[in-house]
């Protein structure tokens, strides 16, 4: 079967989890282009059965243009989404959605879509509003890959980790009151580590503001940063300079690009996966349990979904929303004072998702769908 995969000219994690490795598995045919060409002949199309957009058919306002020719020529259209496609008015992407319009085109693109694709159950009964021609493909690990390697070691602290994006500001607020508890608990300091990952430069130079903004919540703005070097060394934004925070009790993890960032499991022993609850987190997927469940790491997360799809009382600690705030520290310090639990909690939550999770496993039925609806 030949696929006309639709990309974007920018490489993303969305990319990477949604297109590279599902179609780079799977026993297709697949050409990529970074955006629909109107250029492109008839005879040209033709040639392709299905033509697979990921998130949007077009932003220029030519989606209905676009259907319209494929469904002209007999092309099946296959669209898949990852996300909600109405943000909260606090989302740092929601000026540009509203701006662009994307919400409205997101759902012409539902509605004339010939199948969709999506990562959860959840998502997809939203999207059944608009089209009931929708299956469930989660986000899925091909632990061949070098990124996905665990590799034994440690500093001999426990290592508490947050590895996410840059549109998580809220979420990571809700870490702070805890931070400040376990930095001042006599009974735990010297036998842990924070580690804050992703960090980047803006135009080679100067720190992303968001990560900054981070730094600040994990070390109350720098304010449990005791040793004076290594204060300066956080102002000097030197991702080189990686390994002279080795042992420290608050870690800088620079960011590694989309094929390699799976590595920064490697520094940390438990990830911590704070949410906040509401209609757009909502229909997220459990990506973040599924990556560290591959490298055998602990979790912490809230319970919320869409985490509470792979979470259970045995593989992870779950925290409940609007508590007294303090949780996060309570559970931290319990698994400073037990660490090998961390490790038992990690081998658990390889085994919820090595199988169910493998990209071998859900490529078999993603070529089943595909060989289904092009018939």
């Amino acid at each position: 079967m030949k696929v006309l995969l639709i990309t974007s000219p920018r490489l993303t994690g969305l990319n990477y989890h949604r297109q590279i490795v599902p179609f780079t598995n799977l026993d297709v045919d697949a050409q990529v282009y970074p955006v629909w060409d109107f250029t492109w002949t008839d005879d040209f199309l033709k040639d392709f059965p299905v033509v697979s957009f990921l998130r949007s058919i077009s932003l220029e306002g030519k989606t209905s243009e676009i259907l319209e020719r494929c469904k002209k020529l007999g092309i099946k259209v296959h669209f898949d989404i990852d996300d909600y496609w109405v943000l909260p008015v606090n989302h740092t992407l929601y000026p540009n959605f509203k701006a662009q319009d994307v919400s409205k085109q997101v759902v012409e693109a539902l509605k004339g879509s010939d199948f969709i694709t999506t990562s959860t159950k959840h998502l997809a009964n939203v999207i059944k509003q608009h089209n009931e021609n929708v299956y469930v493909l989660p986000n899925a690990i091909n632990p061949e890959e070098d990124q996905w390697q665990k590799v034994e070691g440690n500093n001999g602290l426990l290592r508490f980790g947050y590895i996410a994006g840059v549109h998580h500001g809220a979420d990571v607020e809700i870490l702070k009151p805890n931070f400040d508890k376990l930095w001042k608990d006599k009974t735990s300091y010297g036998k842990f580590q924070l580690a804050a990952a992703g960090f980047n430069l803006n135009e080679g130079k100067y720190m992303n503001p968001y990560y900054h903004y981070v730094e600040q919540l994990f070390t109350d703005n720098y304010k449990h940063i005791k040793d004076a070097n290594y204060k300066e060394y956080l102002k000097l934004n030197n991702p080189k300079d990686n390994e002279l925070t080795f042992d420290k009790p608050y870690r800088r993890l620079w960011g590694l690009d989309t094929f390699n960032y799976g590595k920064l499991y490697n520094f940390i022993d438990v990830s911590l996966v704070p949410l906040k609850q509401n209609l757009f987190t909502a229909c997220k997927s459990e990506l973040k349990l599924i990556e560290a469940g591959f490298m055998k790491k602990a979790v912490i997360v809230s319970n919320v979904r869409p985490y509470d799809e792979l979470a259970n009382e045995f593989n992870s600690i779950r925290i409940e929303p609007n508590r007294n705030g303090i949780d996060w520290y309570v559970q931290m310090r319990n698994l400073i004072k037990e660490p090998e639990r961390a490790k038992d909690l990690g081998e658990a939550l390889y085994e919820s998702v090595k199988v169910k999770y493998h990209i071998d496993t859900v490529n078999v039925e993603r070529k089943q769908i595909f060989e289904r609806q092009c018939e």
